[in-house]
């Protein structure tokens, strides 16, 4: 419950990934990621029990339990799965991902035009920008190299929300609307959230 605690958790779990040797830690906050590679399942398999021996003794040295659990005592192969919000399947595709970003936001957009009559202007688009753009945004340095007709559906989700927000019939231009609400098409959002990275990176912010 501590301001400092997160921080705290990470310095004491800093030397955590020096432990393995044959695969990787990846450590964000209080979210520890186990990988491994291998050219075939029984492989990785093999390489991760070894590997959680390691990660058990630095535990034990540490003063720490790991409480390790499943319902049937074995861990299931899936096709996909959510690593920090960001869903992955094993085809390397982002139509799982993006699907649950389509459909989280269309059900938000659904609610502002039940309640646009109760909102100011400012306040629609203060729920576009706070609630719906971010959904937008999250995680799109990695999945924003996806094919061309998943941004160009992004940008139609776009040109609704400006729709409903200033009350304009379905097929009124876009671009005018965009400008009015502040709003950048998704494909170039993309290359502007790639730009504010890449100046991060090279001034080691």
């Amino acid at each position: 419950g501590l301001i400092l605690g997160p921080l705290m958790f990470i310095l004491f779990i800093n030397d955590l990934p020096l432990e393995v040797s044959n695969s990787a830690l990846e450590i964000y906050a209080d979210d520890t990621t186990q990988v491994a590679s291998g050219s075939s399942v029984s492989e990785v398999e093999s390489i991760l029990t070894e590997e959680l021996k390691k990660v058990n003794g630095w535990a034990n040295e540490n003063k720490m339990d790991l409480t390790v659990s499943t319902e049937n005592g074995q861990l299931e192969c899936v096709n996909k799965v959510k690593l920090l919000g960001i869903r992955l399947d094993n085809s390397l595709t982002w139509d799982n991902h993006l699907k649950y970003i389509h459909n989280k936001n269309s059900k938000r957009l659904g609610l502002l035009k039940r309640k646009k009559k109760f909102l100011s202007l400012k306040a629609r688009t203060l729920f576009y920008h706070s609630l719906i753009q971010p959904i937008l945004d999250y995680g799109a340095i990695v999945w924003g190299s996806t094919k061309k007709q998943h941004i160009d559906d992004m940008v139609k989700f776009q040109k609704r929300c400006a729709r409903v927000i200033l009350d304009k019939k379905w097929d009124a231009p876009s671009k005018p609307l965009f400008e009015e609400l502040n709003i950048v098409p998704f494909d170039k959002r993309i290359i502007y959230l790639q730009l504010v990275l890449l100046f991060k990176a090279m001034n080691n912010m």
